[in-house]
């Protein structure tokens, strides 16, 4: 919807989004499960009322 508001290709707005997080790289879903495979183990005993976020440094609204 942005790249045709703005009438430029979906890999442009794609890369600018990319280049503007701190990883330089969208998450995958790989990413998620080991996030969520940290709080399902032992490894996360001491973590509490924490907020993870798996979004490579960068929050889409």
């Amino acid at each position: 919807a942005r790249a045709a508001a703005e009438g430029v290709p979906y890999e442009e707005i794609r890369a600018r989004d990319v280049s503007a997080m701190a990883l330089r790289r969208i998450p995958t879903e790989e990413d998620v499960a080991r996030a969520v495979l940290y709080l399902a183990s032992d490894a996360s005993r001491s973590t509490t009322g924490a907020t993870i976020d798996v979004n490579g440094g960068q929050l889409f609204t």
